[in-house]
């Protein structure tokens, strides 16, 4: 499955410039890592299809807003945490997902 947002919605989350190009590989591997615990955390509901291409590709689908808020929250997150003793907050970025996710049973 691709990235669950751009480089571009990236870099504004974490307020650098488009302009600039140093981070974009560090940013690219967030995006990456991100859209992967997404995903997971997201089991049978993840999409195939889904894209952040404009436009979407003919078969594409577009990202759900609240998929792509948790992706950018959590990369946020991942990139402040780097290093430090500190876990991203799982409630929150977790929160923007509850209504793409089969309730777990017991």
């Amino acid at each position: 499955m691709a990235a669950l947002v751009t480089l571009a919605s990236a870099k504004d989350q974490l307020h650098v410039p488009v302009t600039t190009t140093d981070r974009d590989e560090d940013i690219q591997a967030l995006i990456d890592r991100a859209s992967a615990m997404v995903i997971t955390h997201l089991k049978s509901w993840a999409v195939v299809e889904w894209s952040v291409e404009d436009p979407l590709p003919v078969d594409g689908v577009a990202v759900p807003g609240g998929v792509e808020i948790a992706t950018l929250l959590l990369i946020g997150q991942l990139d402040e945490h780097r290093g430090d003793d500190a876990t991203p907050d799982a409630e929150l970025w977790k929160s923007f997902l509850i209504p793409f996710r089969d309730p777990a049973l017991a």
